[in-house]
């Protein structure tokens, strides 16, 4: 960047994947602790989804961000388990594998 002088970066350590950049490690752990969240709000949505089919309602509230709205229980309980366990796995896979790490200053 021409206006930033960037010191951190995340990666995905598995994959080499590079998440986001930051000009402290602080912010650069934000972006971890920002997936994270979203990651775990998407568990607790599907948490939602299938105590609400168990409970044989007609819909369940989902919560992204500060929202929260109501959709209708249209899947099938496997379906769910599913979604469930891949985002728990996400989860996971965030803590493991998502690492803030120093840049180093090179001339052009």
């Amino acid at each position: 960047s021409k206006t930033h002088i960037y010191t951190h970066a995340v990666i995905d350590v598995k994959s080499g994947r590079v998440l986001g950049c930051r000009s402290n490690e602080e912010t650069a752990q934000s972006i971890i602790t920002g997936a994270i969240n979203t990651a775990l709000e998407a568990v607790e949505n599907s948490k939602s989804h299938l105590k609400a089919i168990e409970n044989g309602c007609r819909s369940y509230k989902i919560k992204e961000g500060r929202r929260s709205y109501y959709l209708k229980c249209d899947a099938d309980v496997e379906n769910v388990k599913y979604w469930l366990k891949r985002n728990e796995d996400s989860v996971d896979y965030i803590k493991e594998n998502y690492k803030v790490v120093e840049l180093e200053m090179r001339e052009a």
